[in-house]
């Protein structure tokens, strides 16, 4: 008589995981370590437009203004969510894929709808004072002038990231902490 054989059990994949937040929250770091946990790739949506672009984040400013800017970010998060799609339900498509997002592409409709359609938004919300130690003396961010200006940005896009999918909130957790606590927030959701 035969046996009967449970079926293994696979855990369901992870939905591509767009992380949020204003520039300085750590998006690049904890996304890359993310992945690293997973065994997922990663995406670093501005390093992306700017390979595709030739030239670094400000030097497209510098020529083409915010405006110009925007639409070329528009642009290469289409053809990022295009691909996902495409790939769904292949070998491909069940890679964990984590893409990290320049402080205001969320903050545009037309983005946000790309990724509620594409997958899950994760907010790394962290406090202003914890994002504006990091940005003095940073990267050279073409959108931080002075702390008023960035006071002024973060006050406009923190209610567009609240309607994010999920929130973490960033205190001093190591990137590697805060990879785990996503990864909590997400089978918590899964569960509900």
């Amino acid at each position: 008589m035969p046996t009967e054989r449970t079926p293994a059990v696979t855990p369901d994949p992870l939905p591509p995981i767009f992380l949020i937040g204003f520039m300085g929250s750590g998006k690049t770091t904890v996304g890359s370590a993310l992945a690293s946990r997973v065994g997922g790739r990663f995406i670093d949506l501005d390093e992306r437009i700017s390979t595709e672009a030739g030239c670094t984040i400000p030097e497209i400013f510098e020529a083409e203004g915010e405006e110009g800017f925007r639409r070329r970010e528009h642009a290469v998060l289409k053809e990022i969510c295009r691909r996902l799609e495409l790939e769904r339900g292949t070998p491909v498509g069940e890679i964990p894929t984590i893409i990290a997002l320049g402080g205001g592409a969320f903050a545009q409709t037309v983005n946000r709808d790309l990724i509620n359609g594409t997958g899950t938004s994760v907010w790394l919300d962290a406090p202003f004072d914890v994002l504006l130690s990091r940005l003095v003396g940073g990267f050279n961010r073409p959108l931080f002038r002075n702390a008023a200006q960035a006071q002024k940005l973060y006050n406009e896009r923190h209610p567009l990231y609240a309607v994010a999918d999920h929130r973490i909130e960033i205190r001093n957790q190591r990137p590697e902490a805060l990879a785990g606590e996503i990864l909590r927030i997400l089978a918590e959701a899964k569960k509900a």
